[in-house]
């Protein structure tokens, strides 16, 4: 049985089984994926249409309301999963897994500007619609601040690979 150390808030190192686990949207043990695929898109779509729909609401309002709702709409249509595995990494957006070469990644990293959504990113040989790199949340059923650890490790397990 495979066993990792992680450390608490008061400092004490805690030992969880380490599991083989697929990744997935809908999980109680990881709340990410879920806030980035479908609570936050909802939250700005529904906002948007909300303001959209107020009667104090101006022209130019409507036009920041629809810009809005165009954010949500894109955060859920590009906001993915990943499993990296020995031979190459799975990618899915919605229900299918895709398989992504080590050799086809150009880069990996932190998305600068939605840094508080904790999104990565991969950027591949090829462009990937619609801003040419894929957005993807990861999964770690782990406790609350160990997540950030383990997310920076599997970040450079990815850099590793591509620059091999």
């Amino acid at each position: 049985m495979l066993v990792q150390l992680f450390a608490s808030e008061d400092g004490r190192e805690t030992k969880m089984p380490q599991r083989d686990y697929e990744p997935r949207f809908l999980a109680v043990d990881d709340m990410r994926p879920v806030v980035s695929k479908l609570l936050m898109p909802a939250i700005f779509t529904s906002g948007g249409f909300l303001l959209a729909m107020s009667s104090s609401t101006r022209p130019a309002g409507v036009v920041l309301c629809s810009i809005i709702m165009l954010m949500g709409l894109i955060q859920f249509m590009t906001v993915g999963l990943v499993r990296p595995t020995q031979e190459c990494l799975l990618y899915k957006r919605f229900f299918k897994w895709r398989r992504v070469e080590y050799s086809d990644i150009v880069d990996c990293g932190r998305a600068f500007f939605p840094l508080f959504w904790g999104l990565d990113y991969l950027r591949l040989r090829k462009f990937q619609p619609p801003f040419g790199k894929l957005y993807f949340v990861q999964y770690h059923p782990a406790p609350l601040f160990s997540q950030h650890k383990l997310d920076h490790e599997m970040i450079e397990k990815i850099r590793k690979r591509i620059a091999t």
